[in-house]
């Protein structure tokens, strides 16, 4: 189990085109078996890379929460993430099912579980994260380049408009509120 581990891990970064072909087929509670160990390893190395850059009063209390937080967090965003994902395959024509999409994220998830927690080199993690997650909706969903590069990015766009429409919102409700007082 931990040497198919380490090598799904090594293919997803050195040859990810075909490995995702490989594990196209791959049922989905394996691959949750997988998410599982990487986010563990991913969360006991951000801990210890916290526990050295923050003193804290309480340390088993404090990383303690850290690491169930992290470990946690990392569950229910793969979960969110794919959810959100999978509408806009499905939008852009991918049909072969949500677990197809949620395997998409978990393997995306690769580079910064190995890379996301090195201070100034997690931004290398998120770029290959988000490159490979790409080529996963591309090769699990059988879609083009073009409508997986759609997938990924509409999605960070609708929440940029979003969150932009919110704060103007907010400003335009503040700003009348304080008028008002005036």
């Amino acid at each position: 189990m931990i040497s198919n581990f380490i090598e799904t891990g090594k293919e997803l970064l050195l040859n990810p085109t075909d490995a995702l072909i490989k594990l196209r087929d791959e049922k989905l509670d394996q691959a949750f078996i997988f998410f599982l160990l990487i986010i563990a390893v991913f969360t006991v190395l951000s801990t210890i890379v916290t526990a050295i850059m923050t003193p804290a009063e309480n340390p088993v209390f404090f990383f303690g929460g850290y690491a169930l937080g992290a470990f946690i967090g990392s569950i229910i965003g793969m979960l969110i993430s794919a959810v959100i994902l999978h509408i806009f395959a499905f939008i852009l024509g991918g049909r072969k099912g949500i677990d197809q999409t949620i395997k998409a994220v978990i393997y995306s998830f690769v580079p910064v579980a190995l890379l996301g927690w090195i201070p100034f080199v997690s931004f290398i993690g998120l770029i290959w994260s988000f490159i490979l997650e790409i080529l996963a909706i591309r090769e699990l969903q059988e879609m083009s380049t073009v409508r997986a590069i759609l997938t990924v990015i509409l999605p960070t766009i609708v929440l940029i408009v979003f969150v932009l429409v919110a704060f103007f919102a907010f400003v335009a409700v503040v700003g009348t509120a304080y008028a008002q007082t005036m």
